[in-house]
This record gives C-alpha cells, sequence and structure tokens, in this order.
C-alpha cells in the first residue's frame, strides 16, 4: 500500500510525463502474459516511449491537475499508459 507522501509523488510524476509527452496511449494489459509485457516494455523503451501500469485514481488526479476529465470507459479497468515523444509511435507499438 502506499503512502500518502509515495501518492503524491506519483501523481507528480504522471503530471510531468502528461506536460512532456506529445501523446498518450492507454492499453489494458489484462490477459497479458510476464514475456509478453516485458518484450513490450523493452520495444517501447528502444524508441524512448516511458511505459507505466498505474492506479486509475492516480492517473486520474494527474489528469484533474491539468485540467482533463477522463471519460468513465478508461477508468472502468486497470490502465497501462505509454507516454510518446511524438503523435505516432506509441500507438503503433502498443498495438
Amino acid at each position: 500500500m502506499l503512502t500518502r507522501e509515495q501518492k503524491s509523488q506519483q501523481i507528480q510524476e504522471l503530471t510531468d510525463a502528461l506536460t512532456k509527452s506529445q501523446s498518450v496511449v492507454f492499453g489494458s494489459f489484462h490477459g497479458l502474459k510476464l514475456y509478453e509485457m516485458e518484450k513490450l516494455r523493452k520495444t517501447l523503451k528502444k524508441n524512448a516511449i516511458t511505459f507505466r501500469v498505474v492506479k486509475n485514481t492516480l492517473l486520474e488526479r494527474a489528469f484533474s491537475a491539468l485540467g482533463v476529465t477522463l471519460s468513465d470507459e478508461i477508468r472502468a479497468k486497470p490502465l497501462a499508459v505509454a507516454f510518446g515523444p511524438d503523435d505516432i509511435t506509441a500507438a503503433k507499438l502498443m498495438c
């Protein structure tokens, strides 16, 4: 369980990532095997894409700090988030 200070730090890190990235891609990691997740992480890292699995409430607070509201569909399930340096690479690699 995260402490309040750790949660605040993660929200700040997410907010920073959101402001610095050109694209944000949401994806479900449900059903991925460990080796598939590791392969995806390595591929994304080679392309300068930050990939994180985050708690929905923390992600929602980070977006809220920027004045953006997440839809109910996005908040409904556990998510992985990729922060990309350009508009298309993260989306291509996440498919």
